[in-house]
């Protein structure tokens, strides 16, 4: 039964569906990791990963300070991309030399007040400290590691004075358990809609996260960026990446071509509400 719907998956994958309105587009990307459609109304599901295959997965995990966010519409103003300038680079698996690394991220103002919004694409912000894990930057769609996960941000803690480490939509991490990094719980897990366009891990994911979260919370534990650091090192050290030939990223300019896998003319243009 399965087949024309798989079939229809596979040739969507890296493709968007989107619907346009007066100032605003919205959609959801059919991701390379997984795409689960369920009912009339397709959510995007992303893969949970853990720490040590992020980290395997990644040319590059670094700690950097957000530069500069700039977004440029492609010449036909049809598409979008948004350059994120890292500087201050700390790297802790990878090989690169140069001084700032530019990540090419899918989505922005075209003009007219209109927008190209990707569902789940995490928001970085100028001026801010992340960790970033990269992947296949200036040719995917985005280039952090599991959609959102591989994006962490760094603040200085005000009573210890140290540098802890908070999921994309600014959740305290409190460590690391059987190999996942455990946010405090997401008070909008269990009533998430999620048609809204926020990823979807499953029911069961998100109550064990929870849990277990709470249970550091309860016992007040941080996770630094030297905690974080060291479990790179050791996931390094147990998979011989150390001495793996690596690809070193490549630093994205502004293009104004739209790549023809996204052209306008393979999208589905429909009005708001069908």
């Amino acid at each position: 039964m399965c087949s024309k719907i798989c079939q229809q998956i596979s040739r969507s994958v890296m493709r968007a569906h989107w619907t346009r309105t007066t100032g605003r587009w919205t959609g959801a990307y059919a991701l390379a990791l997984a795409l689960v459609v369920a009912g009339p109304a397709p959510a995007a599901t992303v893969v949970p990963k853990t720490l040590e295959e992020m980290v395997v997965e990644a040319d590059l995990v670094a700690v950097a300070q957000v530069l500069d966010v700039q977004a440029h519409p492609t010449a036909d103003n049809n598409y979008a991309y948004t350059y994120v300038t890292l500087g201050h680079l700390d790297i802790s698996h990878g090989q690169y030399t140069d001084p700032t690394l530019t990540l090419r991220m899918d989505g922005g103002p075209v003009g007219n007040g209109q927008f190209v919004h990707i569902v789940g694409m995490p928001r970085f912000e100028k001026g801010e400290k992340v960790v970033v894990f990269v992947k296949g930057n200036t040719h995917r769609i985005n280039p952090i590691v599991g959609w959102h996960q591989g994006m962490l941000r760094v603040v200085r803690d005000q009573k210890s004075n140290r540098e802890v480490l908070k999921t994309h939509d600014h959740r305290t991490i409190h460590g690391i358990e059987q190999g996942d990094l455990v946010a405090e719980p997401d008070v909008h897990a269990l009533s998430r809609d999620a048609t809204a366009g926020v990823p979807d891990y499953g029911p069961n994911h998100e109550l064990e996260e929870n849990e277990r979260a709470q249970r550091r919370r309860e016992l007040n534990l941080q996770f630094t960026v030297d905690d974080l650091k060291k479990e790179v090192s050791a996931v390094r050290a147990r998979k011989g990446l150390g001495n793996r030939a690596m690809t070193t990223p490549l630093s994205a300019r502004v293009t104004l071509d739209a790549p023809p896998a996204r052209q306008p003319r393979q999208f589905k243009h429909v009005k708001e509400g069908n």
